[in-house]
């Protein structure tokens, strides 16, 4: 039981490290598709990539141009805005028909994500194999624990 655990902790750990890069893409690809197509339309997807927007002081997947080839901007939902209201350093009523630096945030939302992912990842995999670095000292242990218990002592002869 405890080497099928060990092997599992192993493999989580292994694996976090192994899929950081593809987690990043994937996130790179849904996020960009989830901005484009939904904000606007769905509000709790609207909600959440407002709040995205707020905490992590970002704007758009990739950068604040992403919003020119939205759905949100294409089907005329945007008004004059050329970007989200959340997307202003400080929020404002159609606050967003400015896209210049100092009004907007200028960076894109992956590339904060993409640091958290990796972060993220990187303690999962650090946390799988040291607690499998661990269950070896215990094995070992628990090992010779067994031997000295096994063998008989010559005082007892």
């Amino acid at each position: 039981m405890l080497l099928l655990v060990f092997l599992l902790e192993a493999k989580a750990g292994i694996l976090a490290y192994i899929y950081r890069e593809k987690a990043y893409n994937d996130l790179q690809v849904h996020l960009n598709e989830t901005f484009s197509k939904y904000y606007g339309f769905d509000e709790t997807k609207t909600s959440a990539i407002d709040n995205l927007h707020q905490e992590f002081r970002c704007c758009g997947a990739l950068s604040h141009r992403d919003w020119q080839r939205s759905s949100w901007k294409g089907m005329g939902r945007a008004g004059n805005n050329l970007v989200p209201d959340s997307c202003c350093i400080t929020v404002t009523q159609d606050c967003g028909i400015r896209e210049h630096p100092s009004n907007i945030f200028p960076v894109g939302c992956i590339h904060k994500l993409k640091t958290l992912v990796k972060d993220q990842l990187g303690y999962l995999a650090i946390a799988g194999l040291g607690l499998c670095i661990l269950q070896v000292f215990g094995i070992i242990f628990s090992t010779c624990l067994y031997v000295k218990l096994k063998t008989p002592d010559i005082a007892d002869i």
